[in-house]
């Protein structure tokens, strides 16, 4: 199946559950896409400089035990929160306006400072926390929770070694990066269906209110029986 049938089999999916003809539904989304999501990556950024900050702290406490990846986790840690602070203000177009240059984009950067926490880890012989373990999903739950208090993860951090730092830093930025990521997936899709809806519409406009005035010039039409 294309990807075009696959768009055309999820619009008339989605026209169906709804209940909605396309000019509801397009509005809709035109509502999400361009109000209601950027509100959520503002919130995920904002999220993301308090990991930023988090990861500063790191640098300061423990950079004299592997000062190479040190200053790694410190440069891109630098790139990211400036790269968001500059999106934030608008002065960067953001994507998918214009294409970004590779390792230009807020989710590379973080995914490069990820892999710095991973390495620190291996380099101190520490071991990384499965993915599945009680730790690991006692973190995320407490990081996607509906209200997390501001000062909590700083003080976990705080009063913690640097094996259980790195490795809450690798989670956190984990969560981050897969929010953005899936963020941007249904940005991408919803502005898909929404050209579709817009194609379909300009070669069948089906859903086109028909005006008052459209009608008296119809009857006004020399000939036409009324």
């Amino acid at each position: 199946m294309t990807g075009d049938s696959i768009f055309e089999e999820q619009w008339a999916l989605l026209r169906k559950e709804t209940e909605m003809d396309s000019a509801v539904l397009r509005e809709k989304l035109e509502h999400f896409i361009f109000r209601q999501y950027g509100l959520m990556v503002l919130t995920h950024y904002i999220k993301a400089l308090s990991i930023l900050e988090l990861s500063h702290h790191f640098y300061l406490r423990f950079r004299r035990r592997s000062r190479s990846l040190a200053e790694s986790i410190l440069y891109w840690t630098v790139l990211a929160e400036t790269n968001i602070h500059m999106t934030l203000q608008g002065v960067k177009d953001e994507p998918p306006f214009i294409k970004p240059h590779a390792g230009t984009e807020t989710t590379s950067q973080l995914d490069m400072l990820k892999d710095c926490y991973l390495l620190y880890l291996k380099d101190r012989q520490h071991s990384c926390w499965p993915p599945d373990s009680r730790r690991s999903r006692l973190i995320r739950d407490k990081w996607n929770a509906p209200e997390l208090e501001e000062g909590y993860f700083p003080g976990l951090c705080r009063e913690n070694t640097d094996r259980h730092y790195a490795n809450l830093m690798y989670i956190l930025l984990g969560e981050t990066l897969r929010s953005l990521v899936s963020l941007r997936q249904i940005r991408n899709h919803g502005k898909n269906m929404l050209t579709l809806s817009r194609e379909q519409y300009s070669q069948n406009p089906v859903d086109a209110p028909c005006t008052p005035a459209a009608s008296r010039d119809r009857e006004s039409v020399p000939g036409r029986r009324p």
